[in-house]
């Protein structure tokens, strides 16, 4: 199930993140990673383990949940309703490619919103 999530969540999220990693680099609206033919989707680039960072969004997309109680948003409907499961499925998903000195930890079924 692909995800849109609106510019100005994804910005919190990414800034939620931030508060969690000291090494959080640059947020990725377009990445097309591996084997996605094309498909663009929303990434990360960082220095941290693949399990570092899946935690660290778990509770950015927790916190920015409980801080948009009114938001339509799919994927923070989920976290207020404790769907943990589809949530967890969603974030764990998280594929990562080596971007040399860095890693991009990338979410195949999250996209930008199209305004």
């Amino acid at each position: 199930m692909t995800i849109a999530i609106p510019k100005d969540l994804l910005d919190e999220i990414h800034t939620e993140l931030s508060n969690y990693m000291d090494d959080l680099q640059d947020m990725h609206p377009d990445y097309s990673g591996r084997a996605m033919y094309g498909k663009k989707c929303i990434g990360w680039s960082h220095d941290e383990t693949s399990e570092r960072f899946v935690l660290s969004m778990l509770m950015a997309v927790m916190e920015v949940s409980k801080e948009n109680p009114n938001s339509d948003s799919p994927l923070l409907q989920m976290a207020r309703q404790s769907d943990w499961w589809e949530l967890l499925n969603t974030i764990a998903y998280a594929k990562s490619d080596s971007l040399g000195r860095s890693t991009i930890t990338y979410f195949p079924d999250l996209v930008l919103e199209e305004s």
